[in-house]
């Protein structure tokens, strides 16, 4: 499968809308996306390694806008901050399953929490990117 049909894949689920605004939030601000299993991960520069691989999404075991360990255990402090305008409903801890065992915090991804989500890409993911 492509990263295009990976990506389509995830535009047509029940949440497609969601994940569409993200993906063109996160590509504007200049970062790629890169097919991770189910997960689609995103970074800058040529290659997605854990010093810039910033965000990533999935859609199983649940829909979840995630933050790299390798990015954010470092910065969890900051990370921390970031996350503070959720609920606790609204974060998900990573449960240890094969998909979610990379991830050091994730938001669940509805219609309530995308503009919060789109906010810290603009405000928190963006400097962050270097081109």
């Amino acid at each position: 499968m492509s990263l295009q049909d990976k990506l389509n894949d995830f535009f047509d689920h029940q949440y497609g809308s969601l994940y569409r605004s993200i993906h063109d939030e996160l590509v504007i601000i200049g970062l790629r996306a890169k097919d991770n299993n189910k997960t689609v991960l995103y970074h800058y520069g040529t290659k997605a390694n854990g010093g810039n691989s910033l965000v990533a999404y999935r859609k199983d075991p649940s829909c979840v806008f995630s933050f790299p360990k390798s990015y954010w255990d470092p910065r969890h402090q900051e990370l921390n901050r970031i996350l503070s305008v959720f609920s606790p409903e609204e974060l998900k801890v990573p449960s240890g399953s094969a998909s979610e065992r990379y991830s050091t915090h994730q938001i669940l991804l509805r219609e309530e929490t995308l503009e919060r989500i789109v906010g810290i890409i603009q405000a928190h993911i963006a400097p962050r990117v270097r081109r």
